[in-house]
């Protein structure tokens, strides 16, 4: 009932009986807790916030378990006169600020889980679509607030242990994530639930056989750790091979051979030899 005559004196306002009733009205309601939050709590117009309308409710509790006051739905009508003392939209930026304190990792996984959906929604949100990455004369570009969003770890690996989209891959779908890891242990590769969130799993870049060369080639360097990294067995051996075959040769592979020239991956009859002295049996 107050939003609604606050409301009538808002639209009001220009009307010279009532424009000094609303310029009181207005400055009183900026500085009292006025707005009823998501998480039934009353708060100052400017520490609420507005969600997109296709949030969840689900998704909002998410965003409000960082500390961020979200309007409730029920005042939501009254956005126009919310806006006006001092109610912002919630943007993804503000988001961020709060991943930057560590709060999301007091719910653990199942409130990092609970964040995707609501962060899936402001990359995409109208006012936040220069955001989302892009590609530029062949180059990847994207805004300051994503390049943020990137560094903190809101993701979960394979393993369901939190990783930011810097350091965490996703595989094509052809590789095997198990057999991947087991001979690359370091490789951070996200939870396939992650892949129906289009605007999370762009921020991050595809594992491809380049990168596969290039972690062989530091973690390969003599017969010791050729025998340890891909094994003695006759099955380990063409498991390692059948790994190299499942990765896709049209991206990401133009300097393999390159890489790989000098990193003994080619058993013999007795030993691991690098392409440059011999060939595949």
């Amino acid at each position: 009932r107050f939003w609604t005559l606050a409301q009538a004196a808002f639209q009001r306002k220009d009307k010279k009986a009532f424009g000094l009733f609303w310029k009181k009205l207005g400055e009183a309601i900026s500085k009292t807790p006025s707005v009823w939050s998501t998480q039934g709590a009353w708060c100052l117009p400017s520490q609420a916030a507005l969600p997109p309308e296709g949030m969840t409710a689900s998704d909002q509790d998410a965003v409000a378990e960082l500390g961020l006051p979200l309007i409730h739905r029920d005042i939501r009508p009254f956005w126009n006169v919310l806006s006006s003392v001092g109610s912002q939209q919630l943007r993804l930026s503000v988001v961020v600020d709060a991943l930057e304190e560590g709060k999301q990792f007091k719910g653990g996984a199942v409130l990092l889980r609970g964040l995707w959906p609501a962060i899936e929604i402001l990359i995409g949100a109208p006012g936040e679509r220069s955001a989302a990455p892009k590609i530029f004369a062949g180059r990847r570009t994207e805004s300051p607030v994503l390049a943020r969003l990137k560094a903190v770890e809101i993701l979960l690996d394979i393993d369901d242990r939190p990783v930011s989209a810097e350091c965490a891959r996703f595989v094509p779908a052809s590789v095997s994530v198990r057999e991947l890891i087991e001979i690359i242990p370091t490789c951070r590769v996200i939870h396939p639930d992650l892949l129906s969130f289009p605007n999370l799993s762009a921020l991050m870049e595809e594992y491809l056989l380049d990168d596969l060369a290039l972690n062989l080639a530091e973690v390969i360097t003599d017969e010791a750790s050729a025998q340890a990294v891909i094994g003695e067995t006759d099955a380990a051996i063409r498991r390692f091979y059948a790994l190299l075959a499942t990765f896709p040769r049209d991206r990401g592979s133009d300097d393999v051979a390159e890489t790989l020239r000098d990193v003994p991956i080619l058993r013999t009859g007795s030993e691991f030899v690098s392409p440059s002295r011999g060939q595949l049996p």
